[in-house]
């Protein structure tokens, strides 16, 4: 090259930089906690739940769940998840893809999930693919982070009901652990507050996270997880002149290993979860206990091959349904139950395919699973799944699936309302498994560069030998008790339509959702052979929740829930024999309470708002419109009064004050 060929080149690339203008680029982050559509999985980012209102200083993820389409919004007693119609019993609620049989805490505000020892709360509303778990309803899995961090880092809670932490420590280069742990001092604060028309309730709760991870080589994951949590619960009621006990808890322990081979990921699990329930009642001479549990062993492994996810999954389960053991007047020995130990089985593959090369999907999917009960009965089912989808453009797609699905583990009992007092039960030859016929459609776009997502889904879903419990605790003190003898048998259907408008940018960030839904079930009974709404049925619901973010400092919350009262079976008559109520009805599910209505309001104040630190103080209003929502109506002789009346929360509005700390 020439001295002038040099002198030309640099002047050239100096007139270059010469041209350039400044360049600015603006836009907005997507800081909404939710990805993904309800039509396939949620994703709720857990590092988002302290900007939402909080319950007595404690940020639930599960209450937070309730307040997405297609989950009908439950009381104040009830924690459960109702999604599309179905029974909380036919959801799988999950931690890293492990299964937990009881998941609430008493009075329903608070589940035994501590959310800032999690990374993402997934949820999937239906069955979509092969791979789907044997469950009639949906699915929601506390995801754990896969990252090991640098320094030892963590986050403290400080609430009035009760404190949560959690610590991250570097083990070495490539492993961690990450500890976690709240627990409740609700009776030293608040004793007066559990004072509750008659009744007298002291309570503590408990629970403990530690997970363990180790990054080996570039290639594997190995992921050792425990939970442990306990519920103590003691009730005196001077209407009744009752003492009852509650005592519950899970337990959980599972080694998850992930290895990347050139094309293929294979994921493997092995665990064993356990689940007690020890419920007590005194009442004058007489005296009732009835433990239950449920055990499972449980393998997990699938392939992941291009287009193709082959895998297996099996459950070896131990369940005591309720084990009746009284002293009372009649004198009445019970047999106690037989152990329900059971296999299930499954094989599942799924394939999906580019149709033509053109813009429409397929996933088509087989699961089959062999089931033996402790009745030596086996069972054998093939459930096949497919999902259409056309990318219409690059910010929308329509799509459809169809298929069935199969359950082999049911629970029922005598209430569900924030106590613990229903039990788990392996299907056999009397109680056939459950299953269902399923259709579903979904409509999803994107607008304005993804500041808005608009999705919908409309459903459709036949259920067959559905059960329901049929008896009440005073059955057990006065007759022989034989739970089958409690369970009715039937049939049902879920029909629907969620609506949801999501803002996912800016300072104000949040989504507005509708959902209409009928929920009806039919049990072979002379009482009950009409069709007739479920326990959980809200033809109408609608949800906002919005988040304003003032320049890092300030975050205001807002939540409203609007939705139609649930139904309830009215007394007609009522007579007392030897103190005890003996009550007549009118037709099941034929009443409603009003509906629901609340609003939620909280505010942040960052004291310090970094990358790496903060500190924060959150007040939050649970019900700040004071709207009176009937949990309940109850039948109650005290001191002489007769009253048949809703029940409602002991407090019209619930502040809280919180202090957040992140370092």
């Amino acid at each position: 090259m020439t001295y002038a060929q040099k002198d030309s080149l640099s002047h050239n690339s100096v007139m270059l930089f010469h041209k350039l203008d400044t360049i600015l680029v603006r836009g907005h982050r997507i800081n909404i906690p939710l990805s993904g559509t309800i039509s396939n999985t949620l994703k709720w980012d857990m590092h988002f739940m302290n900007t939402l209102p909080k319950i007595l200083g404690n940020a639930d993820p599960i209450h937070y769940a309730q307040l997405l389409p297609g989950i009908q919004t439950c009381n104040e007693y009830d924690a459960g998840l109702y999604i599309q119609g179905c029974d909380q019993s036919q959801n799988y609620v999950t931690i890293s893809s492990v299964p937990l049989y009881g998941v609430q805490h008493l009075l329903g505000f608070f589940s035994i999930f501590n959310s800032s020892h999690f990374s993402d709360m997934a949820f999937t509303t239906s069955r979509h693919s092969a791979s789907f778990p044997n469950r009639l309803g949906g699915e929601l899995d506390m995801e754990l982070p896969d990252c090991v961090y640098d320094i030892t880092n963590g986050e403290l809670s400080i609430g009035v009901m009760s404190s949560q932490g959690t610590i991250r420590i570097p083990v070495s280069r490539n492993s961690g652990l990450l500890i976690s742990a709240r627990s409740a001092y609700l009776n030293l604060l608040y004793k007066q507050w559990l004072n509750i028309d008659g009744s007298h309730i002291k309570y503590s709760f408990g629970d403990y996270n530690i997970t363990y991870l180790l990054k080996p080589s570039p290639r594997d994951e190995i992921q050792i997880n425990t939970y442990y949590g306990n519920d103590n619960t003691n009730i005196t009621d001077d209407g009744y002149q009752a003492d009852f006990s509650l005592k519950w808890g899970n337990s959980l322990f599972s080694t998850n290993w992930n290895h990347k081979f050139n094309h293929i990921d294979l994921r493997t699990i092995a665990y064993y979860t356990y689940y007690h329930n020890k419920f007590y009642v005194k009442e004058n001479n007489q005296f009732l206990k009835l433990p239950s549990a449920i055990g499972e062993f449980g393998f997990k492994s699938t392939l992941f091959i291009n287009n193709l996810i082959v895998g297996t999954e099996i459950a070896l389960r131990n369940v005591l349904p309720q084990n009746p053991i009284t002293e009372s007047a009649y004198q009445i020995d019970y047999p106690n139950q037989i152990r329900q130990k059971t296999k299930e089985i499954s094989f599942f593959i799924d394939y999906n395919h580019n149709i033509l090369d053109s813009n429409f999907k397929l996933n088509v999917g087989i699961r089959s699973t062999f089931y033996h009960d402790y009745n030596n009965y086996s069972f054998v089912s093939a459930d096949p799944s497919v999902t259409i989808t056309d990318m219409i453009s690059d910010c929308s797609n329509l799509s459809i699936s169809f298929g069935t699905q199969h359950q082999y583990i049911s629970q029922t009992g005598f209430s569900s309302i924030g106590l613990p007092t229903e039990f788990w039960y392996s299907n056999n030859n009397i109680y056939k498994p459950q299953n269902s016929q399923y259709v579903s459609a979904s409509y999803n776009i994107s607008l304005m560069r993804d500041m808005y997502n608009i999705t919908s889904e409309v459903y459709y879903k036949r259920l067959f030998n559905q059960e329901e419990y049929n008896g009440n605790i005073m059955d057990i003190l006065t007759h022989t008790y034989d739970f089958n003898d409690q369970i009715l048998s039937g049939s049902g259907y879920n029909i629907g339509i969620n609506l949801m408008l999501s803002k996912r940018k800016g300072p104000i960030t949040g989504w507005l959702s509708y959902a209409y839904s009928i929920s009806k079930r039919r049990f072979k009974s002379d009482e009950l052979n009409n069709l007739y709404p479920s326990n959980h049925d809200r033809p109408h619901e609608f949800n906002l929740v919005s988040t304003y973010n003032y320049h890092n400092k300030l975050e205001l919350g807002g939540t409203l829930v609007f939705a139609s009262g649930t139904p309830f079976t009215s007394t007609k008559d009522f007579y007392l024999i030897n103190n005890h109520i003996v009550s007549q009805f009118n037709e099941h599910n034929s009443n409603r309470l009003s509906p629901y209505f609340r609003i939620d309001l909280s505010i942040n104040y960052y004291i310090k708002n970094t990358k790496t630190k903060q500190q924060a103080i959150n007040i939050s209003f649970y019900n700040v419109t004071m709207h009176k929502n009937d949990i309940f109506y109850r039948l109650k002789i005290y001191k002489g009064q007769y009253a048949y009346k809703p029940f409602h929360f002991v407090l019209d509005i619930l502040p809280s004050i919180s202090y957040y700390i992140k370092f």
